[in-house]
């Protein structure tokens, strides 16, 4: 997995990734909203995941592009902090026409409703969803907003878990944290040159250098402006 940042208003992060069967690739941009209590984390841009699988000795690809919903964490002065997505995730496979969408924490209550006691019955990590065919929802890739024509009798699949614990489509149950664990994750030996630590200014600040870091670090910043100005130019924004 390769990651790189490179725009620093809106952080934006390039990355590629490869795995045996898949690999992923695209960028992301984070947008913060703040709020008295709250921030509200925006994720846009592309995230595509390419699939290689072998069925009846025959390679079939498929394409997935993804949209991620907004995170919000709240709590940030008053009560018991919680992060937690919410709105929804869209999964869209470009070979098979189809499109998976899953609604994070459906059963929120409202400020009103905790006040005067009505608790919702599941965890705010509890999701519900459903795949149909990608004809029936509109996805607007700038915002991200959508707009699903699909009724109940189109819903192909059904999706219902908890997103940190377990997923079951059709009440099978396909993935738990249980039986997949995370592999260990090894760092490369060698590691590109634009890595972030290779920076000089990282250099010289870990040298204890603060005056001299601060002053190489707005020199980066000020190169990183000026090819944002240059990506504009050529429309490549």
């Amino acid at each position: 997995m390769y990651l790189e940042n490179t725009v620093s208003k809106p952080p934006t992060i390039n990355f590629y990734g490869k795995a045996n069967n898949y690999k992923m690739f695209g960028y992301c941009s984070l947008l913060a909203n703040t709020g008295p209590n709250s921030i509200t984390v925006i994720k846009k841009g592309k995230i595509i995941v390419e699939f290689e699988d072998i069925e009846d000795n025959n390679i079939v690809k498929d394409t997935y592009h993804l949209y991620i919903p907004p995170l919000l964490c709240s709590g940030i002065t008053v009560g018991k902090r919680l992060i937690n997505y919410y709105n929804h995730l869209v999964v869209q496979s470009v070979n098979q026409g189809t499109t998976a969408v899953i609604k994070f924490n459906p059963d929120k209550r409202g400020a009103f409703a905790s006040l005067i006691g009505l608790n919702q019955k599941t965890f705010p990590d509890y999701s519900k969803g459903f795949i149909i065919p990608s004809n029936l929802i509109n996805i607007n890739s700038v915002t991200l907003e959508h707009k699903i024509t699909a009724k109940e009798k189109d819903h192909l699949i059904s999706i219902e878990g908890e997103w940190t614990d377990h997923i079951s489509f059709n009440k099978v149950r396909y993935w738990s944290s249980e039986e997949h664990k995370l592999p260990y994750l090894q760092k490369h030996v060698t590691i590109l040159p634009s890595d972030s630590s290779l920076r000089e200014d990282v250099k010289v600040f870990k040298e204890g250098n603060l005056d001299e870091a601060q002053k190489l670090k707005e020199e980066y910043e000020q190169i990183q402006r000026t090819d944002r100005e240059l990506r504009k130019k050529k429309k490549l924004a």
